[in-house]
Parts: C-alpha cells; structure tokens; sequence
C-alpha cells in the first residue's frame, strides 16, 4: 500500500497542534508574568494661565487665551508678538519677543465693570523687568514661573502657565 503525501500532511499537521497544545509533551507550560510598564502621564495646558493670590480676588482663576501671532517690527528688536483674549472675555494678553528670542514685553490686562481696564506687566521700553517668563525657541511656548506682578496702583498678583505661539 503506497502513502500518499496529502494524507501525511494531515496527520503531521495534527500531531503538532497536540504536542503545541500540551507544552511539547513535558508538562504543562506556565507563561511568563507579564508587568504592565508604569506610565507617568505628562500634563500640558497650553494656553491657559493661572493666575493666584490677586489682591483683587475675583481676578483668581485659571484663563484660557487663544492668541493670533503677528507680524515683526524687526527696527524696534521684536521678531514676533501674539495678542489674545480669554474665551470668558475677562482677561487679555499682548506680548512680544525680542530679535534675541527673549521675551521683551508682556501685558496682561483685566477687563472690569464700568469699562475698567487693570494693566499688568513687564516691558523693555520702559524697562521693566520680565524676571519668570521663557521662551522656548524650539516649542515656540511662552511659561509664566511664579511671575508676580503689581498694576500702575497697589493690585498685584501672580501668574503661572504656558502659551503656545502659533507659528
């Protein structure tokens, strides 16, 4: 009696499905542990600042600003600047970064009752410092660290965020 090649491939076919199944014939297999890798979530809000400690206290709160960059004045060292308004329309911000990619203004400014508007800031004409705020070349971001500032009055606060300048 002649075997044929088609019958031989079942068979083999399932002898291996059984030995695969029973770990080979040496015993029942345990797979090994599998340890989930720990992810630490990374949380970044663009374009929101927070601001806290306010001597005004109803200007606390945490602001989102959508901003629209515009064009240089290269002659007066900006190479760009960005302006925007929070989406709850209480508070606005204009700011401009030097030729030398540091920021060279920033205004925040608050909109009150009765058309009363509270300017805070920093700016190089005329010099004011802009101690706390970097600018990230590569990301094109803006941080507020702890940045305290005082109006033309006696109302201060303090600032922490980031903005993201659209390019």
């Amino acid at each position: 009696m002649k075997l044929s090649v088609l019958r031989l491939v079942p068979a083999a076919f399932l002898s291996l499905t059984f030995l695969c199944a029973c770990g080979g014939g040496s015993g029942p297999v345990t797979p090994a542990a599998v340890v989930p890798a720990v992810v630490v979530p990374v949380v970044t809000v663009p374009n929101v600042l927070t601001i806290s400690a306010a001597t005004n206290a109803s200007q606390n709160g945490a602001y989102t600003l959508p901003v629209t960059r515009f064009t240089n004045n290269l002659a007066a060292g900006v190479a760009f600047g960005f302006s925007g308004l929070s989406t709850d329309g209480k508070l606005g911000t204009e700011m401009a970064v030097s030729t030398a990619n540091t920021v060279r203004d920033a205004f925040l400014i608050f909109s009150g009752a009765n058309n009363a508007v509270t300017f805070f800031g920093c700016s190089a004409t005329p010099a004011t410092s802009c101690n706390g705020l970097t600018f990230d070349v590569a990301a094109q971001t803006i941080t507020f660290s702890n940045v305290s500032w005082k109006d033309s009055g006696t109302e201060t606060f303090a600032v922490n965020g980031t903005i993201a300048v659209p390019r």
